[in-house]
């Protein structure tokens, strides 16, 4: 199995004890491989970086190093992303979709959302830089709660299936900065030759991310269009571990031992509370830039603020 480009770990991440379980997927057995996507000696901690800005930027520049190869590509498309006139263009298309996906949902047409979901994954996912450089320009709607492999036989619990069918959808919320938590490179990478998945922490959220082709000059990088959101979140971080370990496990392979990670450590023992699929939408009057000090103003402790309406 290839080993993939160095990836720089940056994590906020406690450490948590989660249980074993034996996955027999081709190559599987050779986890210990894995430690080899990561290069310790780069990993930044807490220690390294106290500013929330400067770990953010780590994290776009080496995402911007493993999908840019040339130099020249790199600068024309941050170029292209820091434009003002680009980025009004590309909020006016994100505005329409936006309405589109309200429109979906006041229907109730789950297949419209859908659709119109992946059409501003395919906009996010080009823009991915503008994007996650800009978090704050964007609020989460609720699109329905989280229940794997939905379409086919899985191993949900009578009992969490009908927690979600008497539960509450989550309100709408928004993220107050532009930082990101951490970022892990997610264990299935071992078994996808040329791609790697990355899991982003925002908050209560979580990004899946793929970067395909890695070989080639110009990797491609692309944003799942329904992002994790834990509306009843209270632990103390997101483990990105145990969120990658339950897609590998429950999501991918559909394996029992999956799911009784996801609704017993990570909901109950973990005090996560149960996922919902939430799709992020522009604000309004998003197009407005924010000042600098208001930016440096609003850390983390300030978490993602449900709005009121």
């Amino acid at each position: 199995m290839r080993i993939k480009k160095r990836f720089l770990a940056i994590s906020l991440l406690i450490p948590i004890a989660l249980p074993l379980f034996a996955i027999s997927c081709a190559n599987y057995s050779e986890r210990s491989s894995l430690n080899k996507l990561i290069d310790t000696s780069q990993v930044v901690t807490n220690k390294d970086i106290d500013n929330n800005e400067a770990k953010s930027e780590l994290i776009l520049n080496n995402l911007l190093s493993r999908t840019f190869k040339n130099e020249i590509d790199r600068v024309n498309f941050l170029n292209q992303q820091n434009d003002s006139n680009y980025q009004n263009t590309l909020l006016d298309q994100l505005n329409s979709l936006k309405q589109d996906f309200l429109r979906a949902k006041q229907d109730n047409n789950q297949t419209q959302m859908d659709l119109t979901a992946n059409k501003l994954a395919d906009l996010y996912s080009q823009n991915w830089y503008f994007f996650f450089k800009n978090l704050s320009k964007f609020s989460g709607t609720f699109n329905d709660f989280v229940i794997i492999n939905k379409t086919k036989d899985n191993f949900h619990s009578a009992q969490y299936l009908n927690q979600v069918k008497n539960k509450t959808p989550y309100r709408d919320f928004r993220y107050l900065t532009n930082y990101i938590d951490s970022i892990k490179v997610g264990e299935e990478s071992a078994e996808l030759g040329d791609s790697s998945v990355l899991y982003i922490a925002k908050d209560k959220s979580v990004f899946r991310v793929t970067i395909r082709n890695e070989s080639l000059d110009k990797p491609t990088l692309s944003i799942r269009p329904y992002i994790w959101y834990f509306g009843d979140f209270a632990a103390r971080n997101i483990s990105l571990s145990i969120i990658s370990r339950i897609w590998h496990s429950a999501v991918i392979h559909n394996y029992q031992e999956g799911y009784e990670l996801f609704e017993k450590s990570l909901i109950k023992d973990q005090n996560y509370g149960i996922p919902a699929k939430f799709v992020l939408l522009p604000k309004i009057n998003a197009i407005q830039e924010e000042s600098p000090a208001s930016q440096t103003s609003n850390t983390k402790e300030s978490k993602t603020q449900e709005n009121e309406n």
